[in-house]
This record gives C-alpha cells, structure tokens and sequence, in this order.
C-alpha cells in the first residue's frame, strides 16, 4: 500500500516508515470502531472487505468492542484506554482516542 487510503467515514490507513499501519476511527461518524478495523485490514492486505479470509468475529465479539469503545453512559468519551489484540497475525492495538495501529504479520516488534 503506498500513500493514503481515504474511507469516508473511516478515516484514513497511512504507512509509516516503520512499516505500521495507522488510521483513526471517527467517533462522531455512523460507522462503529470494529466496522473501522476490519476495512484497515482488507486496506492493508489490499483486498475488499467482503473478500477477507476471516471475520472479526473469529477473534473478538465485535459488539463488545464497540461498546469498549463507545462513550460513556453520560455521552462522555472514554479516555486513556488500550486494547491489543492479533487478528488473523496482524497484531492492532486500539486507543480510546480512535487512534489504530496494525502491524502485518511479517514484520517484528522495534526493540
């Protein structure tokens, strides 16, 4: 994948010279944060969202992901939270933020 990928109402997936992928999840948009993973995911393995070889649900209860990440009963956004997780070797790592960074499976953790 080179340059940016533009998702209306999911953010953009960029590169990083890391070789890290980042997007952003809009929280103000229609579309929950697990619907934003699993588009970065087909991005970075440059296929369509319905032509993955897996669903989310092979890995994590998407509605509970969602609701880790929705606002708070208030309409307060959650702050400071993280959750890491491997989805088909891609190991995402999600903030509270919306901020999402993907690393493809061939790649090794900076030391």
């Amino acid at each position: 994948m080179q340059g940016n990928t533009q998702h209306a109402t999911h953010g953009t997936t960029r590169r990083t010279p890391s070789q890290y992928y980042h997007t952003y999840h809009d929280f103000g948009g229609s579309a929950h944060i697990s619907t934003t993973i699993i588009h970065a995911l087909a991005d970075i393995a440059g296929v369509d969202v319905t032509e993955t070889e897996f669903t989310l649900n092979d890995y994590v209860d998407p509605s509970a992901l969602d609701r880790l990440f929705s606002a708070k009963d208030d309409g307060t956004p959650r702050i400071g939270g993280t959750l890491s997780l491997v989805i088909s070797g891609y190991h995402v790592t999600v903030y509270a933020d919306g901020q999402i960074i993907i690393q493809p499976p061939h790649q090794q953790s900076p030391t």
